[in-house]
């Protein structure tokens, strides 16, 4: 009887049965895999020590395998698994598939688009579309995952990528390339919250992915993001010039909103007043948040052209599903909501926290002189203000 006739008919396999049947397959296996040779009973108790989605995935190694953990009723079906198991499995099993990805709306793997990069979301494979499709992923909460003034990175474009730079495909080098490319605006509007207003000063935005390796050799995706404002003629710089600007879901800055001490939100705002009445050119403020894997830095560069820049690492996880806490930290859901009762002030999200600076410490440690920022110095564009083309762009943008 066949490994398949016998999955198919394991209610009906006695154990004796099941024993000859192992006996037989280890006899015709590989002889250097080492677990095979293991008794039947000692491969239970190693497949219930994981979680249901990686046990199954466990018993897809060889036909073997499923055969002992089948019969000993450890291997749950997709229909068994709760969504959140079922969505940790498709994301174990795309590991090794490289032209899908993990949709964690519809809990199901679609073909990837090459057209589809931070840069052109839409291009996403997702039968729902991109409108529905990321009104249900950020529940609503702007359709965005921190602020859509910001580089459209998704989930699948982390994962994508990190997939990628661990299995080095031919076919997929150069999707690689566009997903890991930097993003410029050179014209970045600095008022949208809580209404649109006209920037008072010239800022510009880059953003500058990188995967690195981590402590435990494992691929991590890392994302530095730089705004430089350029001052005013003659005129200095204030907190409520540069706008609002939210670098994680748990720190930000408002205009006409001073920064509190005692409220854990306000440190980035705290920083720029710091750096703004600081004597010295050119001195640095370094923070970090409490709630997830961010660092970030203020300072004031002295030239030409006088300019605020701030800058901030993130460390967007490694390659697991998007129920993961390492990307989790890193949205908003519909679920926050701010307790303004000091020192509070602080949404009440997944919590992951790291050491001060070891993101940004992880990030320069790994230059990549082809991305275009090599450790401490920024390279950015020319800032050059292209309100027309930007307008008209934002236009096409619009679902009609």
């Amino acid at each position: 009887m066949k490994v398949l006739t016998v999955a198919r008919h394991v209610a009906t396999i006695s154990r004796n049965k099941c024993m000859k049947i192992w006996k037989k397959q280890r006899r015709q296996s590989n002889p250097e895999c080492f677990i095979l040779e293991l008794p039947p009973k000692l491969i239970i108790l190693i497949s219930e020590s994981l979680d249901p989605a990686s046990r199954a995935v466990f018993s897809q190694t060889c036909s073997l395998l499923y055969t002992i953990l089948r019969v000993a009723g450890k291997v749950p079906t997709g229909a068994e698994l709760p969504r959140s198991q079922y969505i940790e499995y498709l994301s174990l099993l795309s590991r090794d598939l490289p032209a899908v990805w993990l949709c964690e709306v519809c809990a199901a793997l679609h073909p990837i688009s090459k057209r589809d990069t931070p840069t052109r979301p839409q291009d996403m494979t997702c039968p729902l579309g991109w409108n529905e499709w990321r009104n249900r992923a950020y529940l609503k909460h702007r359709s965005c995952r921190l602020d859509k003034r910001l580089v459209d990175l998704d989930h699948r474009h982390v994962q994508l990528a990190l997939k990628y730079a661990r299995t080095w495909p031919l076919k997929y080098r150069t999707y690689l390339r566009h997903l890991t490319a930097p993003y410029h605006d050179t014209d970045f509007d600095t008022h949208v919250y809580p209404q649109i207003q006209r920037s008072i000063l010239h800022a510009q935005y880059s953003a500058f992915p990188r995967i690195v390796a981590g402590a435990n050799g494992g691929l991590r995706f890392l994302l530095l993001s730089v705004w430089r404002y350029h001052n005013k003629a003659d005129e200095a710089t204030t907190l409520e010039d540069m706008g609002d600007l939210k670098i994680c879901p748990h720190l930000a800055f408002y205009p006409n909103f001073p920064p509190q001490s005692e409220w854990p939100i306000c440190a980035v705002g705290k920083a720029i007043n710091a750096v703004l009445r600081a004597p010295d050119a050119g001195s640095e403020v370094r923070g970090s948040c409490a709630r997830c894997t961010t660092d970030f830095s203020v300072r004031v560069c002295r030239g030409r052209r006088d300019y605020v820049e701030l800058r901030a690492w993130q460390d967007l996880g490694p390659e697991t599903s998007p129920l993961d806490l390492a990307w989790r930290v890193h949205t908003r859901t519909d679920s926050e909501f701010l307790d303004y009762r000091p020192p509070c002030f602080m949404p009440w999200t997944p919590v992951l926290h790291h050491d001060p600076g070891s993101v940004r410490r992880l990030y320069e440690a790994s230059p990549d002189p082809k991305s275009g920022c090599p450790g401490e110095d920024v390279v950015l564009p020319r800032p050059v203000r292209k309100r027309k083309e930007k307008q008209q762009q934002k236009l096409k943008q619009i679902p009609h």
